[in-house]
């Protein structure tokens, strides 16, 4: 049983995982705490920086020790050290850093968060850089960039220190090594690469390409031997700036258009690099450490022999209470989506830069000056032709992303980047071949009124706007539902329900497409959006009736889908009311019920978007500053149905007479 357990956990070493939130019940509590700190301190000064220490040491034992809330837990931390910030620091400066230091570490000793110990350090390590007698450089950029690597360097060893005392990274200890290496990283790669000239923040007009890129590999040699990637993903931006520049410059013989195209590859290619570190980690980082001293290697991570899902959620919390959506298992999913974002961006650049080097100038030349009638025709047939490459590109790249990271490996957080993105190329797929097909009914007309220098151009009749309206929502919800059976994503079945909402406009739109400037006079927007969102509703409970123990992905798409019926029932209801007291009242009703409905379906989303407008009907009914102060109320009773939500619920459901298991 011990070798099984070992087993296990080695199989996560190599994910980087960290505990960020344990659900959205989590991140519905932590969004509670900052809003309530923010609206504390705004009242109360002086005052509200003891009161967000004393209410963050009071809510740890409820929230961290009993729920495990692990988003809420970090923002009580930094909420223990930004209180002690705001109370003494105008008294003692820089050493402000002591006492919050003190309070950091006195609750990482109560409540045992790891960011709380990790802050001690980052208050150490900034106390000890913070004066001018430690560097006598002149010039005060580099002063700071110095300082910067010295408390990098500080971070970093602790962080070090840390991570040899946990090698299988099974304890708190790991999390605090992570904390110590994230702030560790930008001071140590910022400061570095300003002391040495490489250019402001990947600056690519002055940064040394061959120096930066060697630096990136040995910041990647380094990363894969401690296994932790903070380091490469700071180095991200001058990694960028490098590979442009060093591509501009092995292309400068060639003409400015394959000029460009090359430069616009830099994002690209980057993001197919760190796609590819991040799929050969394991076999790499075995590499290495078999090339290592037997006796320096035994203080690093091993490497895993395979690779395992992350638990869904954190033992000791039910299920349903915890509300669990899969967002983010580790950093090694940051690590993924950042080289996903990169490639799709790049892609882009690379697909459009494609349409100007294989239209041979077209653009250039048809549309400057002394152009005819039949450049500009020439030119559209040219973009009608070609435009869907910088749809294709990015489209067929994050489906690939997909096909391994997703399908395979099964991580969240680039999912969920590959899902939106590849609904934004969805969306422009359908507009394109809605257009395409307009534009090859009309062709003819449109190239006579052009010839004839008419100054009007041809558009579409009712019934043709129509139908580019249905085929472009039609395409773009297809292509995101194949996306989502494929790869099982489930934002992605939300992302198709929502590129279909403009059907509900397609009256309007059509009209406006033809030619109708007064399409949308007079149109009840709102009560459209609200049944849709209804209808969306009554989708996201088909889901969670499909899984009422939320074991499964099917609660995932429920989220998601909840999430989306809020965005568009909640803020449309709000704009129908009235503004007067009657209408502000209305809202503080509204909220009410939507509490007790949150409750009884076991789902937040629509809490955390009616907040806003709940703030604004207080502000509107009772002015300032008892409105703030209202919202601190209801804040504070939100956060004690968050500590009985279950009771809540049991209670609710058995007055309602809805048997439960």
């Amino acid at each position: 049983m011990e070798q099984q357990a070992e087993a296990a956990a080695d199989a996560r070493i190599d994910e980087e995982d960290i505990r960020l939130t344990s659900g959205f019940a989590d991140i519905f509590t932590a969004i509670l705490l900052v809003v309530g700190g923010i609206l504390l301190a705004s009242l109360a000064g002086f005052a509200g920086g003891m009161a967000i220490v004393g209410a963050a040491f009071l809510l740890g034992g409820p929230l961290v020790a009993r729920r495990r809330f692990a988003a809420a837990g970090n923002v009580l931390a930094i909420g223990s050290a930004l209180g002690t910030g705001v109370t003494l620091g105008g008294v003692l400066g820089l050493a402000v850093l002591i006492p919050v230091a003190l309070v950091c570490y006195g609750f990482w000793t109560v409540h045992r968060v790891p960011l709380a110990l990790a802050l001690v350090w980052a208050a150490g390590a900034g106390l000890i850089t913070g004066s001018d007698v430690l560097l006598s450089i002149d010039r005060p950029q580099a002063v700071a960039a110095g300082r910067a690597l010295v408390a990098g360097l500080l971070l970093f060893g602790a962080g070090m220190w840390y991570d040899s005392h946990d090698r299988l990274r099974q304890t708190r200890l790991t999390d605090v090594a992570f904390w110590l290496h994230l702030g560790a990283a930008p001071l140590l790669v910022h400061g570095f690469f300003s002391l040495s000239g490489a250019g402001s923040f990947g600056d690519s007009e002055h940064v040394r390409p061959i120096f930066v890129l060697t630096t990136f590999a040995v910041l990647a040699a380094i990363s894969l031997l401690i296994d932790r990637r903070p380091l490469l993903a700071s180095s991200f931006v001058y990694l960028v700036a490098a590979t442009y520049s060093l591509i501009r410059a092995a292309s400068a013989s060639a003409n400015i258009g394959e000029r460009e195209l090359a430069a616009a590859m830099a994002p690209a290619v980057i993001g197919v690099l760190l796609l590819l570190l991040a799929a050969a980690w394991t076999p790499l980082r075995g590499l290495m450490l078999r090339a290592l001293p037997q006796d320096l290697a035994r203080h690093l991570p091993p490497p895993a022999q395979r690779t395992a899902p992350a638990p869904e959620q954190s033992a000791g919390i039910p299920a349903q209470e915890a509300e669990p959506v899969r967002l983010v298992l580790g950093f090694n999913d940051f690590f993924v989506a950042l080289g996903a974002a990169s490639l799709f961006v790049g892609s882009i650049f690379v697909g459009v830069e494609l349409v100007l080097v294989l239209s041979g100038g077209v653009f250039a030349n048809r549309f400057g000056p002394g152009y005819t009638p039949g450049d500009v025709v020439a030119g559209v047939d040219t973009a009608i032709r070609l435009f869907w490459i910088p749809i294709a590109l990015p489209a067929l790249a994050m489906w690939l992303v997909a096909e391994y990271f997703v399908r395979i490996r099964r991580m969240a957080w680039p999912a969920i980047v590959s899902a939106f993105a590849f609904s934004q190329t969805s969306l422009a797929l359908g507009i394109y071949a809605a257009g395409a097909w307009w534009y090859a009914q009309r062709r003819e007309e449109i190239a006579d009124a052009v010839t004839a220098h008419s100054g009007f151009l041809p558009q579409p009749s009712a019934p043709q706007a129509l139908v580019l309206v249905i085929a472009a929502c039609l395409i773009a919800a297809l292509a995101s539902l194949a996306f989502w059976w494929r790869h099982r994503v489930p934002v992605s079945f939300a992302l198709a329900l929502a590129a279909l909402l403009p059907l509900a406009f397609a009256p309007e739109l059509s009209r406006l497409l033809s030619g109708d400037q007064q399409a949308f006079a007079g149109l009840a927007g709102q009560g459209r959006l609200i049944v849709c969102g209804l209808a969306v509703f009554a989708i996201a409970m088909a889901w969670d009736r499909s899984d009422p123990a939320r074991t499964t992905p099917r609660s995932d798409t429920a989220f998601w889908v909840h999430l989306l019926a809020g965005l568009l029932v909640i803020p449309a209801a709000f704009l129908l009311l009235p503004g007067s007291p009657a209408g502000q009242a209305m809202v503080l009703l509204g909220f009410a019920a939507l509490t007790a409905l949150a409750v009884a379906i076991d789902r937040r989303a629509p809490l955390v978007i009616a907040l806003p407008f709940l703030a604004k009907a207080l502000s509107g009914l009772v002015g300032d500053p008892a409105g703030p102060i209202l919202t601190l109320v209801v804040l504070a009773a939100l956060l004690a149905l968050v500590l009985r939500w279950d009771r809540a619920r049991g209670w609710l459901l058995a007055n309602l007479g809805v048997a439960t298991a």
